[in-house]
């Protein structure tokens, strides 16, 4: 595992810039990462813990992230604050991120040693909430249909996205981005209730 080597060795310089004390105990940390990752006997469970930590992560970038930039095709943030206002997507963006970031840390906690039990129940409830809010935010729309407003909010907020799914009637439906996100939200509750099982 060449590449943990390579990130121990950039983070110790990123951590040389900082004050001794605090360059040993970035140090430290990096170390403590380098032997959970780089360890051959690693068994299963700290291996699911591993990929459930960078996935987390990625799921928190992007709650941070999607309503913020735009990707031609793929995420408009500058429509979605056209139509929501920017003050009130930085604000639910803010609320929106502390969950998933508390789950981030205590995902990452639970890679250098044990972690209460409430820790674990969090990551499943957070990762489960946020398959629910995603179901009732995009498919049901998109299956039932969905009042007058909403129909013309996502329609001003995605237009000029890519879709995959039909359309159905004027139905609000999820674009690409939204469907990759919702298959890493799948990913990450199906790991949450892994690892709680084998806990």
């Amino acid at each position: 595992m060449d590449w943990v080597g390579d990130l121990v060795e950039t983070g110790m310089l990123v951590g040389s810039a900082f004050s001794t004390k605090a360059s040993g105990k970035v140090r430290d940390l990096l170390n403590s990462f380098k032997s959970v990752l780089g360890e051959d006997d690693m068994n299963l469970q700290d291996r699911l813990r591993i990929v459930f930590a960078i996935t987390l992560t990625v799921q928190l970038l992007i709650i941070a992230l999607h309503d913020l930039v735009d990707i031609r095709g793929w995420v408009h943030g500058s429509q979605v604050q056209q139509v929501m206002g920017r003050r009130k997507v930085l604000w639910a963006t803010a609320i929106n991120s502390l969950f998933p970031g508390l789950a981030v840390a205590l995902a990452i906690a639970a890679l250098f040693g044990p972690i209460p039990h409430f820790a674990l129940r969090y990551s499943v409830i957070y990762c489960a909430v946020t398959v629910v809010s995603a179901i009732a935010m995009w498919y049901v729309p998109y299956c039932l249909g969905t009042d007058e407003k909403t129909r013309r909010e996502y329609q001003a907020m995605y237009a000029g996205t890519r879709h995959l799914l039909p359309p159905r009637a004027e139905n609000p439906r999820p674009n690409v981005a939204h469907l990759c996100f919702h298959v890493i939200f799948l990913f990450n509750l199906g790991l949450a209730l892994t690892i709680g099982l084998r806990s």
